[in-house]
């Protein structure tokens, strides 16, 4: 796998598992844990399916902070709140990385993406990430040229 687990270390979450998913929820919806790697993760509820390693943003918008409910990101301008590396199933609760370095060859990309292009969701409504056309939507940054539909990206 390509995530890290986190343990209580100066201000780090004990004994949470970024690998696991949860019917019932094991942590407070919107805690926020780092993991060894420094990678800043948000525990979240999903609204709907959700592949592995789709962007997502929060599904109510009028509530975005506080009930951290999920659904994939639908274009350019949505604001994404992470990346889940788990496929979700509606009602499902688990950490996804808000920021820091997402890397798997499974974060597929609609459009190719080069080293160092700031990345969005792009517009098919699927999650999958895109070259931004517009930086002030940007969400991150390749960090791996993506010659073949996977990458690494630093989300900011």
């Amino acid at each position: 796998m390509a995530f890290a687990y986190g343990f209580a270390v100066a201000g780090k979450v004990l004994g949470v598992n970024y690998a696991l998913k949860h019917i019932t929820p094991q942590h407070g919806i919107g805690q926020i844990s780092y993991d060894s790697r420094g990678r800043k993760w948000v525990y979240v509820k999903a609204n709907g399916t959700i592949g592995a390693f789709k962007m997502v943003r929060n599904a109510a918008a009028s509530d975005p902070f506080t009930n951290v409910v999920i659904a994939v990101a639908s274009a350019a301008t949505s604001m994404v709140i992470g990346i889940t590396p788990l496929a979700l199933s509606a009602g499902d609760y688990a950490w996804i990385i808000k920021e820091g370095i997402v890397e798997d060859d499974a974060v597929l990309v609609s459009s190719a993406v080069a080293n160092g292009d700031p990345i969005v969701s792009d517009a098919s409504g699927q999650g999958t990430l895109a070259a931004a056309t517009d930086i002030n939507n940007a969400v991150g940054v390749c960090v791996v040229d993506d010659t073949d539909n996977t990458g690494t990206v630093l989300l900011y």
